[in-house]
């Protein structure tokens, strides 16, 4: 398959996800979340693993992937560390800045030396309720799926300077601004009480998208926002599936693939069983997948800042 092809492919992708968002926003979520979700973690840890997770140290993503395991816990299993301060927010700025480090130092004092500055900003800023809420909240959710998913497409594009990667790009940049930017109906769409409840602790994402931007409360608003919410799910999973054949993240050893697909297989069966189970037996699993990439998207932002410097 070409570059073109691959392009074209996911622009189909996009509007084929938009589509069926437009229609069964909650539904979708909660597919995508339950199916291509697992499926999408296991592979990418693997492939980035393959890759020393883009950092100068063999051992560097141990911090991140221990950063991610008090957030789980608290999600998991309730507060447990002092009230009066945002924690998920400070570990996850610390993730954030450290894997700069990991990225552009390769002596581990300088590193540790990043990781402690990090730490001391984090206690300070994440003290600011948006500030805060930003790092816990949004960065490993909808910046996470849409923001860090455009920049991948746009330093594709720049780098390999096609118009269907244009085309790529601004197609997907039109879905998730078109939800907002028309007066779409909802066409007497509901969502079923089983729906309801298999959201759970989900219905955070949409409700703190709601409160953050300051929209309303109405159903009518509540769907558009899911609508943003399973389109961009959905097309950052189908968009690591498309490019199977240009990262190559399927050529690993069969010991491995095995492991994966019994993974998997247990990950879906345990949302088939209860979808709240899966939710809580996942979510370690997706937070270090995040925290993973983060050296990644640090290397894709300043290859886009070199690209765009360039032009």
């Amino acid at each position: 398959m070409t570059l073109d092809q691959v392009n074209y492919l996911n622009t189909g992708l996009m509007l084929l996800a938009a589509g069926v968002a437009l229609l069964l926003p909650f539904e979708l979520f909660l597919f995508a979340y339950a199916i291509l979700g697992p499926a999408h973690y296991l592979t990418q840890i693997s492939w980035l693993h393959d890759h020393q997770y883009f950092t100068t140290g063999k051992y560097d993503f141990v911090l991140l992937v221990l950063l991610t395991l008090p957030i789980a816990a608290r999600f998991v299993f309730g507060d447990w560390l002092p009230e009066g301060v945002n924690w998920d927010g400070i570990f996850a700025f610390v993730a954030l800045l450290a894997a700069a480090g990991m990225v552009y130092f390769n002596r581990g004092f300088h590193k540790a030396a990043l990781g402690a500055v990090a730490a001391l900003c984090a206690a300070y800023i994440c003290r600011v309720p948006d500030i805060a809420l930003l790092f816990s909240f949004f960065v490993p959710t909808l910046i996470h799926v849409y923001v860090f998913t455009g920049a991948f497409i746009l330093y594709g594009t720049l780098r390999n300077r096609s118009v269907s990667g244009w085309l790529s790009f601004a197609v997907f940049v039109l879905c998730g601004v078109g939800f907002f930017a028309f007066d779409i109906p909802n066409w007497g769409y509901g969502a079923t009480e089983s729906i309801r409840t298999s959201m759970g602790r989900l219905v955070v994402i949409p409700q703190q998208f709601i409160r953050v931007f300051g929209l309303s409360s109405e159903w009518d608003s509540v769907v558009d926002v899911m609508r943003f919410v399973a389109f961009a799910y959905t097309y950052h999973y189908l968009n690591w599936f498309s490019k199977t054949k240009v990262i190559r993240w399927h050529e690993i050893p069969r010991r491995r693939y095995i492991a994966i697909a019994l993974l998997y297989g247990l990950s879906v069966a345990i949302y088939a069983i209860d979808y709240q189970w899966g939710i809580g037996a996942l979510f370690c699993l997706s937070l270090i997948h995040v925290f993973l990439e983060f050296p990644l998207n640090h290397k894709t932002f300043v290859g886009i800042g070199n690209y765009l410097r360039r032009a």
